[in-house]
């Protein structure tokens, strides 16, 4: 367990992130207590190539260097690196978004000579798995971006090696190492096991939504085959039909141009259209639209917004129904608005979208140019659903809003439980390791 060190017990660091520190503990620049990893695996006899995977250092897959002469001309330039080591990975700082740039190396292998390694120099004096949870520490406080330089903002052990570090007396370094390894592990198991629990419920939500969609509601009526393999049998008054004959109008939207002004009309972007077929609204583009625009571009009630267009081929098709807000809006270029004839409900067609139906549909004609994934209005047309009569489709619509909200929910406390732990977690390393709590 832990204990809040008394204040009187306390000194300041001199160090800006860390603050203050028990007035026994060490704060010395790190060229002395660590010496940098050079040693290049120029004979290429290390063949145990490892990599960073969310702030850990593990073996890299599909790396053979007997099997693929590229990799065996490449891990000569690699750094040979031994248990004990701290990576720092101090590459373009200024794009970290999610802080896991620090990691313990456990076995013997080789890694790309981009990153930064330090090793201690003498074990009775720092001990590596204590400063590892040091470093981590650093990381949480963004205090490597402050380090780094250039345009890029690289860190390297030029830079590195002069800036301070603090640490207690080496059995104190070991309590405190084995205590967040025991806590971490279980606040790890945890995050693990709702993150596990998050990915059923989407399954089960997929599932549900494809039920819904290809079966209906009602058990008991009679089936037909839907002569599409992967669908098998639809009640016997559906259709398997292209989605041409249901929709009336399709437009793509506004050029791409300087979105980032503060004054005019709301822009929809591809970011305001989450996965489970919400707008989002916090965060929001706007720009001056000319008159013309206005009446061109302007979104009306009951609309659909399709995304054609995204580096991610995953994220295609995601859509949303607009449904008016007090002032005007429109989307740009990298969204389709698509209207819908009197044959098919258009809560109903976004759930056919987000199902395993619509994302299959849709995968299958998208196509990929420099690195962009598109969907077409077109080839939207041609994508084929199951089509019952309106008054069906309306049913399942509020039928899959009930239950997929109630879904989204429970995914959503979970997502919030693992976050509240992850903050948990960085709070509890960055409090023992600068002393603040003492380990009893």
């Amino acid at each position: 367990m832990t204990v809040l060190r008394p204040a009187v017990e306390m000194k300041d660091s001199g160090i800006e992130w860390v603050g203050r520190i028990p007035s026994d503990w060490n704060v010395v620049p790190i060229r002395t207590c660590f010496n940098e990893v050079v040693e290049k695996n120029k004979d290429g006899l290390v063949k145990n190539a490892l990599k960073f995977t969310y702030g850990e250092i593990v073996p890299k897959t599909n790396f053979d260097a007997d099997e693929d002469d590229y990799v065996a001309d490449t891990i000569l330039n690699y750094y040979v690196v031994m248990p004990g080591t701290i990576m720092i990975n101090g590459l373009n700082l200024n794009f970290d978004l999610i802080s896991q740039r620090t990691a313990l190396v456990r076995e013997k292998g080789i890694i790309t000579s981009a990153y930064v390694g330090i090793i201690p120099k003498d074990y009775d004096v720092t001990l590596p798995e204590f400063m590892n949870y040091l470093f981590k520490a650093y990381d949480y406080r963004m205090a490597f971006h402050n380090m780094g330089g250039g345009v890029r903002k690289i860190l390297n052990f030029t830079r590195l090696k002069s800036q301070m570090v603090c640490f207690p007396p080496l059995l104190e370094q070991q309590a405190i190492a084995d205590y967040l390894d025991d806590r971490c592990s279980k606040i790890d198991e945890i995050i693990a096991e709702a993150a596990a629990s998050i990915e059923e419920y989407k399954k089960l939500k997929q599932a549900v939504i494809f039920e819904a969609v290809t079966k209906g509601l009602d058990k008991t009526v009679p089936m037909k085959g839907s002569g599409v393999e992967w669908i098998g049998e639809i009640p016997f008054d559906w259709h398997v039909v292209k989605a041409t004959r249901i929709i009336d109008f399709t437009q793509n939207g506004i050029t791409r141009r300087d979105l980032e002004k503060s004054t005019g009309q709301i822009v929809l972007k591809l970011r305001n259209i989450d996965a489970d077929g919400h707008i989002d609204y916090s965060f929001v583009n706007r720009i001056e639209l000319s008159k013309d625009e206005l009446n061109r571009y302007i979104l009306s009630n009951n609309d659909l917004l399709f995304v054609r267009v995204n580096g991610s081929k995953e994220l295609v098709g995601k859509c949303a129904i607009f449904q008016s807000i007090d002032e005007p809006v429109a989307y740009n270029d990298h969204i389709i608005r698509v209207r819908l004839n009197q044959h098919c409900s258009v809560s109903y067609l976004k759930w056919v979208l987000l199902s395993p139906i619509g994302k299959r549909e849709i995968t299958s004609r998208i196509k990929t140019s420099a690195g962009q994934h598109t969907l077409s209005g077109q080839d939207l047309r041609d994508i084929r659903l199951c089509l019952p009569p309106i008054k069906i489709q309306n049913s399942i619509a509020m039928y899959l809003e009930d239950k997929c909200n109630s879904i989204e929910n429970i995914i959503v406390e979970k997502q919030s439980l693992i976050n509240d732990l992850q903050a948990y977690k960085k709070s509890l390393i960055y409090e023992v390791v600068t002393g603040k709590r003492r380990v009893v």
